[in-house]
């Protein structure tokens, strides 16, 4: 699986590069939205992982954005993270411009959250079918366990 990850916060990015590592055939990181418009415009991407807050864009500029990455794509499954409140507005307006799964930062930000999070939007690219949602999550965390 080819992922870009999007994110500023140093600590995060760490963990969410751990996190992903047994599924990726490669990654590309950035922390900036223009550099990530680039990439996308350049490359194929399986799966973004996608910070609502960053350095240079606000929520409002990020989220605008997504149509524009998933469009340069021919499939790709889009993952926002955000530590953003109020949460359930920015999770509706991500998930209406595009994305396919948002993962809130804090607390329960974990790997669990993350893969559940990975499987929702890599499949919902594939067939449809409710039977390969399951074989979908069940092939990815295998991949993780080998790891």
């Amino acid at each position: 699986m080819k992922i870009l990850i999007v994110e500023d916060e140093e600590s995060c990015s760490i963990l969410v590069r751990r996190f992903l590592a047994p599924l990726a055939t490669s990654v590309h990181y950035t922390d900036k939205l223009s550099e990530a418009l680039s990439l996308c415009a350049k490359l194929q991407f399986d799966l973004i992982v996608l910070d609502l807050i960053l350095r240079d864009s606000g929520a409002e500029k990020t989220i605008g954005s997504i149509p524009i990455m998933v469009g340069f794509q021919k499939k790709v499954g889009v993952v926002v993270m955000s530590g953003a409140v109020p949460e359930h507005e920015y999770r509706e307006m991500a998930m209406k411009a595009g994305a396919n799964a948002y993962v809130p930062k804090g607390v329960d930000f974990g790997a669990d959250a993350l893969y559940v999070a990975v499987a929702a939007a890599t499949w919902q690219h594939g067939n449809g079918d409710p039977a390969s949602r399951i074989e979908h999550q069940t092939e990815l965390l295998q991949r993780v366990a080998k790891a």
